[in-house]
């Protein structure tokens, strides 16, 4: 490309359009520096007509600017991800060369006190001209009456400042890039998923144009890339379009993609969401895509699942359980309660990590805003020494209503938090120190301190996302995990394993070798897709991953994969 000449770029010319195109200017320019940009708004179908139930068509809000850079005329389109057909990436003369680093992709909802969705008053006038958002809000409140509701975001704001409507529901994503960054509440993602794409920008080329193709890659962001090509194959398996309500999230977890969507069934003039969660290697997203659309496709029927006993799944089954001793417990006494055998095999135990530099933490607790948890384990361990260092000092803690407050990974971490007497004001949908960190990233915690309390040996993932927000961190390790060699077990007569950490995956087989597991034909069950990433490093082949990460989650994702089964064997003829 000619260094004096101008580069091109061709977008929608609405506020938010607009504001994308800048990020994107921005972001060339600083890559490729002396680059001159020139914007040129193109007027598209979508910007043309109004939009209602009626208006079909993918590529209303693309076409006219595809055509546009086809011709020469401009020499880069930007758009959003969302409004590119997928068939569209099979075109031979333009493509996307490059996805840069997605915004948030959930939705919000904004209204006019600021009401969560649980909050929002019986039968609340909800608008929104997606049947994506429609459908899921019926099936987390059916009170809600959802009335259609079109335009750009301003003019969206401006409808719920009449009598007509409680509330809105926009995009995290546009609001974050039009400057409204503290509008709405968010939706939690296992109440409303979002769009294949949402947040995403696409860039695209034409192909023949080597040199505009260098300047636009450097600005490509790998992950979110492999995020939203697993997103985009599970809309395209599953016939997504604007009529055909499907939703799909992919987060990338170290090597492994975790993709969550959602499809609409239909069954005898009544309208249901068939949802469903799948890992796989971040090599192959369209592969998961495609296996997950397969999974919710299934003929099998939430009616026969519910129609066999759970006591049929684990009648005669024996599980291996490799955790702590007192997490064994309380995984026994669970398979127990379906019927299964169980024997416990300790693999690891946690001990106190040496308790100097604690115990100078634990004298000046005031100071901190927030205190995090990773761990039931850590929380345990934390308060029974502050019980040592400074019990006047917990007392207080239950007193105040303001700092510091505390944050945890999952459920079980705050049932220990509550049984010391203490609450908890931060808990991540999906039960993983990564998505806590974006928890407390969203708490608006820039210049605030910040204690995490942790494992010695941790995931270094939410220390990141904390700093990066402007948090003052200061990291304690409170307790170390070691392997724990055990007797070996027989064998023989297990037909099952759960794994519950990257931990127990070591400690198991520092008794056992993943051979001797794998020629016993024994079911192995891991509690998350960390879990299970690392017990396939070491050799062992999953069966299951559970989507919630807990133990009971765990046994409700064996109980409903082998329920499954157990359908499908019953309609063979």
């Amino acid at each position: 490309m000619n260094p004096s000449r101008a580069l091109i770029i061709g977008t929608r010319g609405s506020p938010l359009a607009i504001a994308q195109t800048k990020i994107v200017a921005t972001q060339l320019r600083r890559k490729n520096k002396n680059l001159n940009i020139v914007i040129r708004k193109i007027r598209t179908e979508g910007d043309s007509k109004q939009r209602d139930s009626s208006t079909t068509g993918k590529d209303l809000f693309t076409k006219n600017i595809d055509r546009a850079l086809r011709r020469g005329e401009i020499d880069i389109a930007v758009h959003s991800l969302k409004d590119v057909p997928v068939e569209s990436e099979h075109d031979r003369t333009i493509e996307i060369a490059a996805y840069p680093k997605r915004e948030d992709p959930l939705d919000v909802l904004v209204s006019k006190n600021d009401y969560s969705l649980e909050d929002l008053p019986h039968n609340a006038r909800v608008g929104t001209g997606s049947e994506r958002r429609a459908i899921q809000l019926k099936a987390f409140r059916d009170d809600l009456r959802i009335l259609e509701l079109h335009g750009n975001i301003g003019t969206r704001i401006n409808r719920l400042g009449g009598s007509e409507l409680d509330a809105i529901v926009l995009a995290r994503a546009g609001l974050m890039r039009t400057g409204k960054t503290t509008l709405g509440v968010t939706i939690p993602s296992r109440v409303m998923l979002p769009a294949a794409g949402q947040g995403c920008l696409a860039v695209a080329i034409r192909r023949d144009d080597a040199p505009t193709r260098k300047i636009v890659e450097s600005i490509d962001h790998a992950e979110t890339r492999v995020a939203v090509t697993a997103e985009r194959a599970f809309s395209h398996a599953v016939s997504g379009c604007c009529n055909t309500p499907t939703a799909a999230y992919a987060r990338i977890r170290g090597k492994i993609i975790v993709l969550e969507g959602i499809t609409e069934k239909s069954s005898n003039g009544s309208r249901t969401i068939s949802r469903g969660k799948l890992a796989g290697p971040i090599k192959d997203p369209v592969k998961l895509g495609r296996k997950l659309a397969a999974k919710l496709k299934s003929p099998v029927s939430d009616s026969q699942r519910t129609a066999v006993d759970p006591s049929e799944v684990f009648s005669g089954r024996t599980f291996l359980i490799t955790r702590n001793k007192e997490g064994n417990a309380i995984e026994k006494r669970a398979l127990e309660s379906y019927g299964a055998n169980v024997i416990e095999f300790p693999t690891i135990k946690m001990l106190p990590s040496p308790s100097r530099k604690l115990d100078q933490i634990l004298s000046k607790l005031e100071q901190f805003d927030w205190i995090v948890f990773t761990s039931s384990t850590g929380v345990r361990i934390f308060f029974d020494r502050l019980v040592i260092v400074n019990v006047r000092l917990l007392s207080l803690l239950r007193q105040s209503l303001n700092r510091p407050k505390f944050a945890c990974v999952g459920p079980s971490t705050k049932r220990m938090l509550e049984r010391i007497g203490l609450s908890c004001s931060a808990l991540p949908d999906e039960y993983l120190t990564a998505e806590l960190g974006r928890v407390l990233a969203r708490k608006d915690i820039m210049g605030k301190s910040v204690l995490l309390a942790r494992a010695e040996v941790a995931n270094k993932s939410i220390a990141r996302i904390i700093r990066r927000s402007g948090a003052i961190l200061t990291e304690i390790p409170v307790y170390r995990t070691v392997s724990q060699k055990g007797r070996l077990p027989d064998l023989n007569g297990i037909t099952d394993m759960t794994l519950t950490s990257p931990s127990t995956v070591d400690g198991l087989l520092q008794s056992m070798s993943a051979r001797e597991i794998s020629t016993k034909d024994i079911l192995i069950h891991c509690i998350g897709p960390v879990t299970a990433s690392h017990a396939r490093s070491r050799g062992l082949k999953i069966n299951t991953i559970a989507k919630v990460h807990t133990i009971d989650g765990l046994i409700s994702a064996i109980l409903n994969k082998q329920i499954i089964s157990l359908v499908s064997q019953r309609a063979k003829p």
